[in-house]
């Protein structure tokens, strides 16, 4: 698993570098006069959802089309915005203080919680802080019925593994111990830890429901501490492993930017953003 884990990474990282020189090349969008192609990036669990809304959005505005490239992740995203060579990003992080005195703004256009998933022929249905503690500290490495445990994750600082290792200190640790002997596939971005729970039996990983929702993943959403309508609980304020999704702009951004921004925080965003997973998150005008 781990010379396979190896190639894909370095198929990734070289489509990622050529798209960075293609991108850094790219002409001037943050400044540029308003154009009938918007650019966005960032996050890879927020990329399907944007491509969504940028769908609903041109229905409503046909001279508006919005491009969205592959994972730059949250910073890259935010960096490349600073830079002038995307038009906005989708961020699952605050903007830095740095970030912000370079004259980027963000607003929080959605939240949608963090769930246990597995491969879609996994029997099991549920999961719980008992079993996580077994597998990640390597007390146990199979599933109830005997099948081996696969771990998939993302690297330890991504703030998805650091839900993880916030259960407990015994999760920690193992996680930790985990990815330096090799026993987890480490996946580089979300699509790709989202592609191996998708293809590996007896998976088991953490991810957004919304990034399930939007892409169409085939895989078993396993219910966590007797937790199942996960959306409902978030809307009760009940839930407690949210990502929060921002859309990231510089102050002074192209009137058609700001208008998209507009239409995401609507109403009309909103009905698209919990199709698919997600609690919107409206502007104080459509709340």
């Amino acid at each position: 698993m781990r010379r396979t884990f190896q190639f894909s990474r370095f198929r990734w990282l070289a489509a990622a570098g050529l798209w960075s020189a293609l991108l850094l090349s790219s002409p001037n969008t943050g400044n540029a006069e308003p154009s009938e192609t918007l650019i966005s990036g960032g996050t890879g669990s927020g990329l399907e959802i944007i491509r969504l809304l940028a769908e609903a959005y041109s229905q409503q505005v046909p001279s508006e089309k919005i491009k969205v490239v592959p994972s730059l992740g949250s910073g890259g995203g935010i960096k490349a915005v600073l830079k002038g060579k995307l038009s906005f990003s989708v961020s699952a992080r605050a903007l830095k203080d740095k970030e912000i005195a370079a004259g980027a703004i963000s607003y929080e256009i959605a939240k949608t919680p963090m769930v246990f998933l597995t491969h879609a022929e996994n029997p099991v249905d549920a999961i719980n802080l008992e079993l996580l503690t077994k597998v990640y500290s390597g007390q146990s490495a199979t599933w109830p019925d005997g099948m081996p445990v696969r771990v998939v994750m993302r690297p330890l600082k991504e703030s998805d593994t650091k839900f993880l290792r916030g259960l407990s200190a015994e999760i920690d640790q193992g996680i930790v111990d985990m990815v330096s002997q090799d026993k987890a596939f480490v996946a580089t971005n979300d699509q790709q830890n989202a592609e191996a729970l998708e293809n590996v039996s007896g998976s088991l990983g953490f991810a957004s429901y919304g990034q399930v929702l939007s892409e169409k993943r085939n895989l078993k959403h396993l219910t966590f501490q007797g937790r199942n309508d996960v959306l409902a609980d978030l809307k009760a304020g009940d839930y407690p492993y949210v990502k929060t999704l921002r859309l990231v702009l510089m102050g002074q951004a192209d009137p058609a930017v700001t208008a998209f921004c507009d239409f995401v925080r609507s109403a009309k965003g909103a009905e698209v953003l919990e199709k698919n997973g997600f609690l919107a998150v409206l502007s104080e005008a459509n709340q």
